[in-house]
C-alpha cells in the first residue's frame, strides 16, 4: 500500500497513488481482506505479549498460548481459503481505484485498530478461561491476570466504539447518540458482556464463589465477537459497515463460531468449578448490587441480539426483508438498563459485608439538591417524564461519585488516587453520558426539509438558507460542499 504496488489486486481496489500516506496505510484495513490481516496481526501480538507474563505458573501460561495459537490457526485458514489478500492482477495496472472518500478521515484511520485491539483481544480472555478450566487452576493469580487483560481489552473496545461513533456523527450526519445500526449493535454486545466481566472480576476480590460466572462471561465475550464477524462478513446484514457479501465466507465463519463456542461451553459444563461457599448476598450490599447489575446487562445484551437477528430469521422464514430500528431499542433496552443506573446511583454508599449504608446523610442531602435542580431544569425547558428521570439519574450519579471521591481523598490523602477512585471516575462519565442522551433525545427538535440553492427555511426563531454549492477537487476525489447561512431572529 505504501509503495502503491497495483499489481496486488487488493491494493488496486482500495488505494490510489495520490492518496496521503496516512490513508494509504489505513486503506490496508479499509476492506475485508485487509481487516482480517489486521485481525491476525492483533491476535498474534496478544500471544507475543502474553508470553512475557511472569505472574502465572508455567503450565497455565503454555496452555493459554496453545489455545491462542489454535484460534490464530483457525482464522489464518479462513484468510487463506476464502479471503486471500495477496491476489495478483493478471494485467499491468498503473493506477488504483482509490479508497472511499468517507473513509479518508483521521478518526476512522485509528478507529479499526483500536476497536480490533479490544474486539480480538477477547480471544486471549477465552484462552485464559479454557486453560484455567482444563488445569483446574482458577486461583487468585488467574483472576489477577484475567482482570488485567479483560480491563485492557474492554477499554480498547470502548475507545474504538467512541471513535466510530464520533466519525458517524460528523461524517455520516447520523446525529443523536446512537444510531442502532446492526453492525454498531454487534460491537455493543461484546462491550456489554465485557463490562459485566469487568464488574464480576471486581466482586471476586470479596467473593471467590463467582468463578463459574466469570468463566461463562469470558467465553461469551469472544463468542459474541465471532458472531458479529459472521454477521458483518456474510452479507446477511445491510449496513454501511458491512465488509463482504460472500456466502462462502459466512459459512466458514459460522463453522468457526459453532466449533469454538461449542467446544468452549462443553468444556465449561464438564470442568466448571464447584464451590460450596455461598455468595454474601444481603438485602442491599455491593455484592448484591453488582450481581443485579450483571443480570441487567446480560438481559440488555440478549435484547439487542434479538433485535439484530430477528430480521434475519423473518427473511429466512417468509422471504420478506424487514428492519428493526431505534423505536424498538429505545423502548426496550433503555428501560431494561434503568435498574442498573438506579443501583449505580446508590452504589457509593453501600458496604461489601453488611447492609449498613456509609455516610448516608451526605448522600441524602445530595439527592435533595439534585432533585431540586432537576425540577428547575424540567420546569424551565419542556417537561417530559423520561427527561426528568434521565436528568435526576445523571445528576445523582455524578454528585454521589464526586462525594465518594472526596471521602476517599480525605481518608487516603490522595495516595493512589486512581486506584481507589477509577470506578467512581468511570461512573461520573456514565452520569455525563446519561445527561447527554437525555438532552439529545428528549429536548431536541427535528425537522426534515428539501431545500434548493438560495432558498430559506424557517423553523421557530431560526432561518436557514442554502447559500451556495461548491465542488472542490481533492487529491483523489471530488468534494461537494454546501454553504449554509443560519439566522436567529433575522440576525
Amino acid at each position: 500500500y505504501i509503495s502503491s504496488d497495483f499489481s496486488n489486486f487488493n491494493v488496486f481496489q482500495n488505494s490510489h497513488s495520490s492518496k496521503p500516506l496516512l490513508y494509504k496505510i489505513t486503506g490496508t484495513w479499509g476492506n475485508h481482506e485487509g481487516s482480517m490481516l489486521l485481525w491476525l496481526l492483533i491476535m498474534s501480538l496478544y500471544n507475543v505479549f502474553f508470553s512475557f507474563n511472569t505472574t502465572l505458573e508455567e503450565p497455565m501460561q503454555k496452555l493459554t498460548i496453545v489455545f491462542q495459537s489454535f484460534l490464530y490457526l483457525c482464522f489464518s485458514l479462513f484468510v487463506i481459503l476464502t479471503s486471500n489478500p495477496f491476489l495478483v492482477n493478471s494485467i499491468d495496472i498503473n493506477e488504483g481505484l482509490g479508497l472511499n472518500p468517507i473513509l479518508q478521515d483521521p478518526a476512522l484511520a485509528i478507529h479499526p485498530p483500536i476497536l480490533y485491539t479490544g474486539y480480538v483481544g477477547f480471544s486471549l480472555i477465552l484462552s485464559l478461561a479454557l486453560a484455567g478450566l482444563i488445569l483446574n487452576k482458577l486461583d487468585n493469580l488467574w483472576i489477577h491476570a484475567l482482570k488485567r487483560w479483560a480491563m485492557f481489552c474492554w477499554l480498547m473496545l470502548t475507545g474504538g466504539i467512541a471513535l466510530g461513533s464520533y466519525w458517524a456523527y460528523y461524517e455520516l450526519g447520523w446525529g443523536g447518540w446512537w444510531f442502532w445500526d446492526p453492525v454498531e449493535n454487534i460491537s455493543l454486545m461484546p462491550w456489554i458482556a465485557g463490562l459485566a466481566l469487568v464488574h464480576s472480576l471486581m466482586i471476586t476480590q470479596q467473593e471467590q464463589s463467582l468463578k463459574q460466572w466469570i468463566v461463562f462471561l469470558s467465553i461469551l465475550c469472544f463468542s459474541l465477537s465471532i458472531l458479529g464477524t459472521f454477521l458483518v462478513r456474510s452479507g446477511i446484514l445491510t449496513s454501511v459497515h458491512s465488509f463482504a457479501t460472500d456466502s462462502s465466507r459466512g459459512i466458514f465463519i459460522l463453522i468457526l463460531f459453532l466449533v469454538i463456542t461449542g467446544f468452549s461451553f462443553i468444556l465449561f459444563i464438564l470442568k466448571s468449578p464447584q464451590s460450596n461457599k455461598q455468595l454474601n448476598l444481603l438485602f442491599i450490599n455491593k455484592t448484591s448490587a453488582l450481581v443485579i447489575n450483571n443480570i441487567v446487562m446480560l438481559i440488555a445484551c440478549i435484547t439487542i441480539l434479538l433485535g439484530t437477528i430477528y430480521p434475519i430469521v423473518v427473511e429466512v422464514l417468509t422471504n420478506q426483508r424487514i428492519s428493526v430500528g431505534a423505536p424498538y431499542y429505545n423502548s426496550t433496552v433503555l428501560p431494561i438498563l434503568l435498574p442498573g443506573f438506579l443501583i449505580m446511583s446508590i452504589a457509593p454508599m453501600l458496604s461489601w459485608q453488611s447492609n449498613k449504608l456509609v455516610k448516608v446523610k451526605n448522600y441524602i442531602y445530595i439527592l435533595i439538591v439534585t432533585s431540586i435542580l432537576t425540577v428547575l431544569i424540567t420546569y424551565l425547558t419542556k417537561f417530559n417524564i423520561w427527561g426528568f428521570i434521565g436528568t435526576i439519574l445523571g445528576l445523582w450519579i455524578i454528585a454521589a461519585s464526586l462525594l465518594s471521591i472526596l471521602h476517599n481523598c480525605l481518608k487516603y490523602k490522595f495516595k493512589k488516587f486512581f486506584i481507589y477512585n477509577n470506578a467512581l471516575i468511570a461512573h461520573i462519565g456514565v452520569g455525563i453520558m446519561i445527561m447527554g442522551i437525555t438532552f439529545s433525545s428528549i429536548f431536541q427538535i427535528q425537522n426534515n426539509f428539501t431545500i434548493q440553492t438560495n432558498e430559506t427555511i424557517n423553523s421557530g426563531q431560526y432561518s436557514l438558507q442554502l447559500n451556495n454549492l461548491q465542488i472542490a477537487e481533492k487529491n483523489n476525489f471530488q468534494e461537494l460542499l454546501g454553504i449554509f447561512l443560519l439566522y436567529k431572529k433575522n440576525e
